[in-house]
């Protein structure tokens, strides 16, 4: 985890898991979480469970498993494909 907010345009490849529906190899940077929190912050329903803590941890927060998880969580994977949907050039690749 760590790595991967250091280098926020590193990609991080999720397979396909077999009670998924999602196409294989797809793939998310670190940016694009933030921009799902970002859009979320807007709105009255949230899509995913993403907290500030969770996109913009600090050093000490970065080891805290349970925030780190939520950026793995399923409805943040549902979020992503939401807004790609919606806008693929910003959330895509």
């Amino acid at each position: 985890m760590n790595n991967w907010l250091n280098v926020p345009a590193q990609p991080f490849l999720y397979p396909e898991f077999p009670s998924s529906s999602a196409p294989l190899n797809q793939r998310a940077q670190f940016t694009h979480l933030k921009k799902v929190y970002d859009q979320d912050k807007l709105t009255l329903l949230k899509s995913s469970r993403l907290t500030r803590k969770s996109v913009r941890p600090q050093p000490i927060e970065r080891q805290n498993v349970k925030r780190a998880l939520v950026n793995f969580d399923s409805s943040t994977i549902a979020s992503l494909q939401l807004y790609a949907s919606h806008d693929p050039n910003a959330y895509m690749g």
